[in-house]
């Protein structure tokens, strides 16, 4: 068996087990970056120097474009198809002499940014005063914390106003076609799937805020709310429409998925109970929660400091 032939035998044995858009990642992921370096060899060849090697050159030549490197965590990402790859095969009795598990990509931690409160009240400000149904779209994710795939495709059905609950069942999401060689003209379309994952089908509460708004935008059940028809928005068209509403304002250096990390931050600072922020925000953990999602504030960590000063005051 050689390499190439073994990434085949992992696809077709995690296939039934995965979301289609992440199988196609997956196989993405294989013939763009793991075969150009590994199909040569033999299984029983690959080695962690090997494996080393690859890790350089993606992080030095691997984007697709040659223009440099990929990203570390693009580069984790790899390495870890990689020794799931690997596993499988030394399961199936292959000799591969590898252990994969000390090879290690150093990630650089980026801030996230997050939304001030100054710049979110003129961000709210605005979407008020500018009402439509992706403004509605926006504010609803700067006070629920959705997922923009999650956003795009939540439809009337899933809107309960008496109760003022949000029933996040599904995902949108654009991908390449199943069967596409991978030599071939990208192709794609947009699909809606389930979910993330488990913890991600989850009720939300509504804000009061929000509720008076839903009503007045309320359509037919099977309508999707950011278009009022019976298909979805799509996440690049609705990530492009805040981009517009920003340069407005004007706000600078946010995406979309700054508004999940704001309210993420906003409910800490307000003393939201972690747990149930953890289940409105779809994560397996609360750890999850408090280590990507929860980012203090300059004035948060002031007023901290001036706790323990009266603390120390005390004694």
């Amino acid at each position: 068996m050689n390499f190439e032939t073994l990434c085949s035998c992992y696809l077709e044995s995690i296939h039934t087990d995965i979301k289609e858009s992440t199988f196609i990642r997956y196989r993405d992921m294989i013939n763009n970056h793991i075969l150009p370096c590994l199909s040569v060899y033999a299984p029983e060849a690959i080695d962690l120097y090997v494996l080393e090697e690859v890790k350089n050159h993606l992080l030095k030549n691997g984007r697709m474009d040659g223009k440099g490197g990929l990203a570390p965590k693009s580069v984790s990402d790899v390495l870890s198809l990689l020794k799931n790859i690997i596993s499988y095969g030394q399961n199936h009795d292959l000799d591969i002499p590898c252990h994969a598990k000390y090879l290690k990509v150093r990630k650089e931690n980026k801030e996230t940014r997050v939304l001030s409160l100054e710049e979110q009240k003129r961000l709210q400000f605005y979407l008020l005063n500018h009402m439509n149904t992706v403004n509605m779209g926006i504010l609803l994710a700067l006070r629920t914390g959705m997922r923009i795939g999650e956003l795009c495709a939540l439809t009337w059905e899933n809107v309960d106003i008496p109760s003022g609950m949000i029933r996040v069942a599904a995902t949108v999401q654009r991908i390449s076609y199943p069967g596409m060689p991978p030599n071939d003209t990208p192709k794609t379309h947009l699909i809606i799937t389930r979910p993330k994952s488990p913890s991600s089908y989850r009720l939300i509460p509504v804000s009061e805020l929000l509720l008076p708004i839903l009503m007045d935008y309320y359509s037919e059940p099977s309508a999707y709310l950011l278009t009022g028809l019976s298909r979805p928005m799509e996440p690049r068209t609705l990530q492009n429409r805040f981009q517009t509403a920003l340069r407005q304002i004007p706000i600078y250096g946010a995406s979309f998925h700054t508004l999940r990390h704001t309210f993420a931050t906003r409910c800490v600072e307000a003393g939201f109970e972690i747990k149930s922020l953890s289940e409105i925000l779809g994560h397996a953990s609360v750890n999850i929660t408090l280590n990507r999602y929860v980012h203090s504030s300059w004035e948060t960590k002031r007023a901290n400091m001036r706790k323990m000063d009266q603390f120390l005051n005390t004694l």
